[in-house]
This record gives C-alpha cells, structure tokens and sequence, in this order.
C-alpha cells in the first residue's frame, strides 16, 4: 500500500466537483463569474487561456472571483513565462511562483469558491500522487564490495537484468562538490539546459524546492562538462562499465553523459535509452525511484508510436502513478520491477529496457552515462543496420553533413548509417576482438526477414508443393548456408548514399523447412494485442482472419507499419467489427479490464464502396490496441459483361481470388493469424519482394483498368522503396485506355494522394517517379485538373520552345521531347543539388513541394494557365513558382557582385511574397536555372545534367542563401521582424492625404524603404514617403485630402 497524503486546501479555495454533490452546492452559481465563458467546460476555458498573454490574464484576474481563479492558475504563468524565453533560450525564476517571476505579484489566496475538477487536477497530482516509497522494490540489489567485475557481467548483464549496486558511487558522493549549498555559492551563476531552456543554476535550485507544477522541469544538461569542469572531473564511471566501445569514436560519439538535477515530482518519463545503448545512473544527493518493463513489454497506457521515433503517455509521471492507475496496472504484471537509489547507489540499465525515473526530495543530483560494451555491441550495430532512424544523439553540422537527399526521417537513418561506418572502421583498428564477437552474434538469424529468406514460404494453404533450400556446394557438410543477392530499400530510402548499410544486411539467405516451420513473426505489445482480440472475435463469428496487404509487406522488409488491413473469409467488415467490439468489452486475457475500456473508446466507422470511383467494397475502419485497422471481406469479382463493362459484381470469394485481385503480388501476402504464418496464394508474392519487382497477380491490363489508380501506386512503390517495374505492367500504363480510366474513374484527391506520397520519399525517389511519370506517358492524366479542362497558353519545352497547353494534355503529349521530360530534368536537377548542397536538407514538407513545383515548372510559363469545368485554376505551388525566376535574378547580381540597398529591396520584396517557403523557393529556382538550359545535358533525351552545371548551380545559389539568412542581406522572416515605422492612420495624419488606395501604396514604399534602408530611422522614412506623395497620387488616381477637419465632416 502506497501511503496515503493529505491534500492541504487550494491556494485560490477551489475545490473538486464532488465536493459541491456532497453538499448540495451548485457549481453552475460558483461558475456564474466566468460570463460567456461559462457556456463551455472548465478544460476548454483552460485550454484557451493558454493562448493569453500576462497582460490579458492579469485584466481576467480582476474581472470576477471565478476568472482569477483560472486566471492564476501556475500553468498558465509557466506558459507566459516560457514563451518570453530570448533567443538563447534564458528564463527567469523568482518569488516562488511562475506568475511573481512574469508580473512580480506575490500570490495572494482568493476569496472564491470554485468547483472544478480541471483547475483541482494539477493540485491534487502535486499533493496525493504516490511518488514516494520507503520499499526498496522488487530489483536486484548487490553490495559493490562484494560484486565483482565478472559476476556482474554473467549475472546482469549478459542477462539484460537490472541491478541497483550500493556504494559503486561511494567515493564520489562523498565529495562536498554535489551539496546544495556548495553548489549554489561555486555555480549558482551558470547556466544549465533545464527542458530546452537555459537556467541559471541558483534560480533553479529555488525553482525545484518552491515550485507546484505537476510536471517539474529538470535540469538534465549533456554540456556540463563544458559549463562545469570541475563537477565532471569529481566523479569517475564505476569499474563495471569501464569498457565502452563508444568511447573509440573520442569527440564523434553520440551524446552520452549528463548531469540530472531536479527536486519533487521531476523525472524521466517512460523511455528506453538511445543507439541500442545500456546505462548507469549514480545518485550522489537525494532518493530517486525506479520503474522498468522488459524490453518486449510496453508499459500500461504507454504507445510508441509506429516509427518508434515518437511515443504517446500520460502527460506526466503523477498521471500515471494515480490518475489512471496504470501504476497498479503495472504492480500486477509478471515482468514489472521496482528500484529505489540513495547517495553512493547506482542503477545498471540493461539496453532496451524501458523505464521511468521520479525523484522523491527536495534536492537530487545524479549523473548518467549511456555506454556500448562488447557484450552489447550487437545489440548496437543491429540498431545502426536495421533502424538507423532512430539514432540520436548527434549534433547538428554532423547531421547536416552527413544528409544529402532525404526526408527528416531518412536523414537520420543516414546518419545513423555514418555512425555505424564509423564506429566499425574503429573497431576494425583497435578492438577487432570484440567486432568479431558482435558480427558472429548478428550472423544468427532471429528475425522473419533473417529466416523467412530465399523460398518463399511453404504453407498448407498455398497448396504449394514444398521447395528445398539453395544448397552451398563449397560447404563440406552439405548443409544450408546463407549467401548474399540483391538487398532491398528498407526504411523507404532510395538514396545511394544508403547503399552502403544495405549491403550489410543479409536479405536472401536460404533456411531448412524445420526453420520455415519454426518461424514466426514479430510482433510489437500492440500487435500481440490486436491479434488476440482478432482471434477471440472471430471465434465468435465462425470465420477465418487473415491480415494482408502493406502490413505484411512492411513486417518481412524489417518496417514499421501505421495501419493494419484485415480481411475476412465469410461475413462483412461491418459484422466483424461489431464481434470485435463485443470482444473488447470482454476484456483481453487476463481480465484486467482494459479491453472493456478499449471497447468503450473505440468507435466503427464505415467507408462506403463507390464501384465508378473504383472503390469496390465497404470497409469498416476502427483504431483498437493503438492501431488502425480497415475490415473487409476476401472478394471475388465477376462482369456482366467483359468486353465493355468497367464496374464488377462484388462477391465473397476465397483467398486466392482475392489475392489474385489485389494491385501488386508483394502486397498479396497473408499473415493467417490462427496459425501466425505468412501465406502466399499468388505463389509469387515472397519471390518478387525478395527479387524487388513489382507485378501484378493477374495480366497487367484486368489489374490497371480494375483500378487505374495502381498505375500510380506502382509508381510510388518504385520511387519509395526502389522497386523495379515489371515490364507487362510498364507496357500496360502505356494503353490509352489505361490512361483514359484514370482520368474517368479515379478522383483528383486520390491521385493527389499517390503523387504526394511519391514526391515525398526523397528528392532522388521524387525525380524518379517524375521521370516514371513520363516514361509510362501518365504525367497529362496526372497533373491535369479535374474533368475537360479549358487550357489556355503554352507550356515551356526543354529546347525553350513553346508547346500549346491543348497540346501537352493530349492524349500522345508524354514524349520524349515535350515539357514532360523538362519537368524530369527539374526534378533530377533538384535532387542533385540537394546531394550538393552545404546547407542541408529542407524540412519533408518543404521537400515533397519543392519537387512538386520543379515537376510543374514547365507549366508555370507567363499566361499559362488550367481551368476546371467551374473555371478554377488547377492548384499549383504558386508562391513558389512565382519566386523562382526572381531568384535566379538575385543569384544572377549576387554572382556580378552587387550587394547594395536595391538589391536588399529587391530581395525582401521576393522574401515578404513568398515568406517560410524562401529555402523551398530558392532550391526549385536553383533546379530551374540548370534545367532550362539545354546544354546542361548530354543530348536531347537526357535527364540527369552535367555535374559541373549543378556544382556551379550549387555555387551561386548556395552564396544567395548565405547572404539572405546572414549579415550580408539579414533577410531570414524578415516578414515577421519588419515593424512598419507608420501605420495607415499616421501616415494619412502626417502627410495629410486622404485613406485609400494612396495609403496603400505609401505603406508599400514604406517598406521598400525599410529593406533598402534597415538602419533610416522614422524622420528619414516620413521625408522619403512626402517625395513620393505626388507620384503615388497619379499612380491612384486619387485626389488631395479634404480641407475641412475630421469634426466638420462628421
């Protein structure tokens, strides 16, 4: 039992809902003072004064007792005071209190009763969560002095079991260095990263003893070394962790060590550590308490999200602890273990292990180091190997030097790609023992991609007769050996810059019919989860589960998947849904009584089948075990006629006609979730995906005009994941009707889906599906607007001639010398500049549009121009094809030499048109400047241009970009910073003209005046506006002010 606390009255006498049911209270007259306000609940009226500033809240504060009740509440002045952080992230901390550091006001009680339960919450979790614990827990514990080196790496961490070993940190806690007071007289003066701000080390120290937030901040700083030497130099790592491989990397290490300082409440929320790394943590002041699940384990009311990069939890340690008693969720769990740690104590991490840290004084100190021994260092290199995204740690310049063409997510998989490289070439120089030793450990195949390799499958419900494995015939035992064949894209990379990490991943090994029986596939908590609940649903619907499609595809290329589709032998998606909702409530195994609570929040939705729009069957979709999951039955599909209907007649149908109806036999593969195996009814599905190519289950033609939206999906594949097409599909998109049900049959939003999602892999993947795009003669059907488009002027071709719009949306327009090959060129100009560029890669957003304007660059041409059958332009990316040419003009004067006041005007003129997207705009005007010169490729058919005229590209607007963000220009949101030094109404006073077009035109010259001028100060600006009045005045036409005064007027 966790002790019970008494929660002493609220500063501003709120109090729960409850207590005004227990005393026949009306909340609604306690809540009379809040106005309109009242009319919504207390959690939204919270939520909207987040947005207030200090100054709206403290006139709130004085409207009524019950607005200074929400008005004072400490996490809206925790709010205010963070948003006025400065550049360098400082904040203060005084009068213990956020709203006295922000206003100086001491807080006074307010003589209101309030009943809320949202502005009591924080209150409550401050005072009654149970942070604190006398036990020591159910962890090992072991004496350092009788621990040696060797007993603790067989029993712990070859293990992977934590241990708390007291006294390891003995000597260092006993140093006065780490005392409260010390540390406030030697170093209350620097300044340490507490949560992505920087704090004074004394305001802190005052801050954690006086603050009530629910959610402390925590001082947890990987630069104290830097700020503090000598707390770095009073502490040295415990014996048992003197081997770390990282170590060999010296200063290109990731992050690694950090100071943690904190008081009450704060922590570490669940987490695992990064880079397949172990931990230790030496507390040397205070008591901290720990929380670990195994590694396979999430723990209660925590979901990773499905890229593993994110994950979504309770939003502090205290609402997990009581709130949502996930706490006692956890305490019944097998596999759950609690530490606690003193002075002199540290806590071993095992690699993998979540946990969850809370401190439970006043004042705790502790340090922590992430480290690689040799008995861990295939858990690492197989991180670095098979998710490279997930590396962390890195400072910036290194990622930026080390990414070239990739999105945010695959940017940091090559990192983490550069990272492995490194630490391998190190240890091939100074420890090979212990690569060895790692890659011997790797070499055993444990996963579904390491055994399910060469041969496909061999299941009963293929029917297939069984194929024997690739036998090595240099292998004197005749056994099965693994050999080494075509590696695919994993982690939806295309880039070659990733090539190299690939090829150390085995992904054709052949294994024994007792392994192909033995496997099974991997499966996160929630997966484990939703599977068990899809077996006890369809039990109670009599019917066979199968999930197929992406998911199934994903899980043997080692990805992460965001949705699940799941498909259903004898009954509708909706029936089942209904089955699994009644399956939820009964609670999964185990009668915790989460199931019942996941029924209760999950919801079916249905998507209607439209056969004209090629959405052939109704799908019930619901999100359950963290997951998002479509039902649908297996189908079969007949025509009333076969010559000239398009639209099928939807039956139930057996997993081979359905699997034979699906878009690509990759994605035709099964995981039967009764027996857990992977089938295959197409009998090619697992030869293909391990050959890389994509084919169709039936001949190319039925599939496409089934779906023509598959042509672009194809299409997608091939730029995401670095499919090659199979030539029958490629000749298939070629037919004119295949490109004639496209535009017929599948909605723009869908096709805009599709195109998106092929732009969006990297800029190397985007001139891919562009070039895609024209080879297969798709591009027209694809970027046309909606329906029979009234086209007017000419597009731009890449000899600069003019082609009629009509012309290029033509049924034969893709060909080899129309705009469709320009706008290849601009996207393969785009990604080689990236792969060149110093100053890193855009944002994903910014990257997808930048290739989605460089593809339509040759439509952008002056009078250009598509309209739909309501006469609305085709969406264009227009803000950024506006500012390109006048890009290229700038790169153009920079280049001669110019760096005056008119070209400062001229670029925050481009700036303020084009404002976050300026970097966007600046790489599509760089694209263009190499693709619409002709001489920039080999011949006429060329895509990829000359490296000289990309480099010299490269030069010249890499030079722009540095003087636009730098001194030079010092144009970086220029159109956020840029104060007008006169509105409207001052400038109508003090040059007496009258409101109007006239005024608008001044306030634009006042800001040309502004950019060309950056230091003028107001007199100079009004003198430059009263030179220009009479000139504005004829530009609008509009006469002299009026002579009689604003009063005679009216």
């Amino acid at each position: 039992m966790e002790p019970q606390t008494t929660i002493p009255p609220h500063p501003y006498g709120v109090e729960p809902a409850g207590s005004a049911f227990a005393r026949n209270l009306s909340i609604a007259t306690s809540r009379r003072g809040l106005g309109q306000l009242g009319t919504v609940d207390d959690a939204t009226v919270l939520h909207a004064l987040g947005y207030a500033d200090g100054a709206a809240l403290c006139a709130l504060a004085i409207a009524s007792g019950a607005l200074r009740c929400f008005a004072s509440t400490e996490d809206l002045w925790r709010g205010v005071a963070l948003r006025r952080a400065g550049d360098d992230g400082a904040i203060t901390y005084r009068g213990g209190s956020w709203k006295q550091s922000v206003v100086g006001a001491p807080r006074a009680n307010v003589a209101k009763r309030l009943f809320s339960d949202a502005l009591y919450h924080s209150h409550r979790l401050v005072h009654a969560a149970p942070l604190s614990s006398s036990g020591l827990g159910s962890c090992a514990r072991r004496r350092a002095a009788e621990l040696s080196v060797d007993a603790f790496v067989e029993d712990f961490e070859r293990a992977g079991v934590p241990v708390v070993i007291e006294g390891a940190a003995a000597d260092a806690a006993a140093q006065d260095v780490w005392d409260r007071d010390v540390l406030q007289d030697r170093l209350g003066a620097r300044v340490f990263h507490v949560g992505g701000y920087a704090f004074g080390l004394a305001e802190f120290l005052q801050y954690a003893e006086n603050n009530a937030d629910d959610t402390p901040l925590y001082l947890f700083d990987k630069r104290f070394a830097e700020a503090a030497p000598e707390l770095a130099a009073a502490y040295k790592p415990p014996k048992y962790f003197d081997d770390d491989l990282f170590g060999l990397l010296e200063g290109r290490r990731p992050d690694w060590r950090w100071l943690i300082v904190g008081g009450a409440r704060s922590g570490s929320a669940w987490h695992k550590d990064p880079n397949g790394t172990s931990a230790w943590n030496a507390t040397l002041r205070g008591r901290k308490r720990w929380l670990f699940f195994p590694p396979r384990t999430t723990p209660p009311g925590v979901r990773p999200s499905a890229d593993g990069l994110d994950l979504v939890a309770p939003l502090s340690i205290a609402e997990w602890m009581w709130t949502r008693a996930f706490y006692a969720e956890a305490k019944a769990h097998p596999h759950f273990v609690e530490a606690h740690s003193g002075p002199g104590d540290v806590v071993f991490v095992p690699r993998g292990w979540w946990h969850c840290v809370v401190n439970q004084d006043a004042f705790t100190v502790a340090v922590t180091h992430n480290f690689c021994s040799p008995r861990g260092l295939s858990s690492t290199l197989g991180l670095l190997r098979q998710s490279p995204h997930l590396v962390s740690g890195l400072v910036r310049d290194e990622r930026v030097d080390e990414c070239d063409d990739l999105d945010e997510v695959a940017k940091r998989a090559v990192v983490g790609a550069a990272l492995h490289d490194r630490l391998v070439a190190a240890l091939r120089r100074r420890r090979p023992d212990a690569l060895a030793d790692a890659e011997a450990d790797l070499a055993r195949p444990t996963t579904l991609w390491g055994r399910l390799t060469a041969e496909p499958p061999d299941l009963v419900a293929t029917g297939a007769a069984p194929k024997r494995a690739r036998v090595d015939d240099g292998a004197s035992s005749g056994g099965f050996s693994f050999g080494f064949g075509r590696p695919l894209a994993v982690h939806a990379l295309t880039s070659t810059a990733f090539d190299g990490a690939l090829k150390t991943k085995d992904m054709t090994a052949t294994v024994t019919a007792a392994d192909l029986a033995a496997a099974e596939v991997e499966l996160t908590s929630d997966e484990q989860d939703l599977v068990q609940v899809l077996v006890a649903a369809a039990a109670a619907q009599q019917t066979t589960v199968r999930i197929c499609g992406g998911w199934v595809r994903d899980k043997a290329l080692g990805r992460v998947t965001k949705d699940v589709d799941v498909a259903l032998d004898n009954c509708s998606g909706a029936t089942f849904a209904e089955r699994v909702v009644e399956a939820l409530a009964k609670g999964l195994e185990g009668g915790d009584g989460r199931g019942a609570a996941l029924a209760a929040s999950s919801t079916v939705g249905l998507i209607a089948a439209n056969p004209e729009q090629s959405k052939h069957l109704e799908t019930a979709t619901m999100r359950i075990c963290g997951v998002e999951v479509d039902f649908v039955n297996l189908r079969s599909e007949s025509y009333a006629d076969a010559g000239d209907s398009r639209i099928p007649t939807m039956a139930f149908g057996t997993p081979q006609e359905d699997a034979a109806r699906r878009d690509f036999t990759l994605n035709a593969l099964f995981f039967n979730v009764h027996t857990r195996r992977i089938e295959d009814f197409t009998g090619r599905g697992w030869e293909d995906l391990r050959a890389g190519l994509l084919r169709t289950p039936l001949e190319p033609r039925v599939t496409l005009l089934d779906d023509p939206l598959r042509a672009l999906r194809g299409v997608r594949f091939a730029s995401r994941y670095g499919f090659a097409l199979d030539p029958g599909f490629a000749e298939a998109c070629l037919l004119p009707e295949v490109r004639a049900a496209l535009l017929a049959k599948v909605s723009r939003e869908r096709v805009g889906k599709e195109v998106w999602g092929a732009l969006a892999t990297s800029p190397a993947g985007a001139a891919r599906a562009v070039d895609e795009l024209r080879r297969l003669q798709l591009a027209s059907a694809t970027f046309r607007g909606v329906g029979a488009a009234e086209l007017a002027g000419a597009a731009r071709a890449p000899d600069g001639g003019a082609v009629p719009l009509d012309t290029v949306y033509a049924a034969d327009a893709d060909d080899t010398g129309g705009p469709w090959l320009l706008s290849a060129r601009c996207c393969a100009a785009l990604a080689a500049g990236e792969a060149q560029t110093a100053a890193g890669p855009l944002p994903t957003r910014d990257a997808t549009l930048a290739a989605l304007a460089c593809a339509l660059l040759p439509l952008a041409e002056p009078g250009c121009e598509a309209l739909d059958r309501k006469r609305r332009p085709t969406p264009l990316p227009q803000a950024v094809l506006d500012a390109a040419p006048q890009l290229a003009k700038l790169a153009t004067r920079l280049a001669a030499g110019e760096t005056g006041a008119d070209l400062r005007r001229a670029a925050g003129l481009v700036l303020f048109d084009v404002q976050e997207l300026w970097r966007c705009a600046l790489r599509v005007a760089r694209a263009r400047s190499v693709a619409f010169e002709a001489a920039n490729f080999a011949d006429a058919s060329a895509v990829s241009p000359a490296d000289a005229a990309v480099a010299n590209a490269e030069r010249d607007f890499g030079a722009l970009e540095t003087a636009l963000a730098g001194p030079t220009l010092d144009l970086d949101r220029i159109w956020a910073t840029l104060q007008p030094h006169y509105d409207g109404n001052a400038l109508a006073e003090a040059l007496d003209v009258p409101k109007g077009p006239l005024i608008g035109g001044l306030m634009a010259a006042q800001r040309e005046w502004q950019l060309a001028q950056p230091a003028g100060d107001k007199d100079a600006c009004l003198a430059y506006l009263r030179s220009r009045v009479e000139d504005l005045r004829q530009t609008h036409g509009q006469g002299r002010r009026g002579g009689k005064s604003k009063k005679a007027r009216r």
